[in-house]
């Protein structure tokens, strides 16, 4: 059985995800060399895969537990576009 104690790691762990995700792509944005940019890029396309696998972990986690969440404003704007 899932517990809801295991939501606030998932979620920390999300939010280290998307702040490494931003420091790599900084740092491709930022840098002077190819080779290190696409380092970068490879290493931004790596995090943001096991962010996206972490949210439906985390989803998952909330459908087992019975949370439902409101749509927020940012899913709203998603699906507007």
């Amino acid at each position: 059985m899932i517990c809801t104690f295991q939501l606030p790691e998932l979620k920390k762990e999300e939010a280290t995800l998307e702040k490494d995700l931003d420091e790599a792509l900084e740092k491709a944005e930022n840098t002077e060399d190819p080779e290190e940019a696409a380092k970068q890029n490879l290493i931004a396309d790596d995090i943001e895969s096991d962010l996206e696998d972490l949210k439906v972990e985390i989803e998952q986690t909330k459908e087992q537990a019975g949370i439902i969440d409101q749509p927020s404003q940012q899913d709203d704007d998603k699906q507007a576009k």
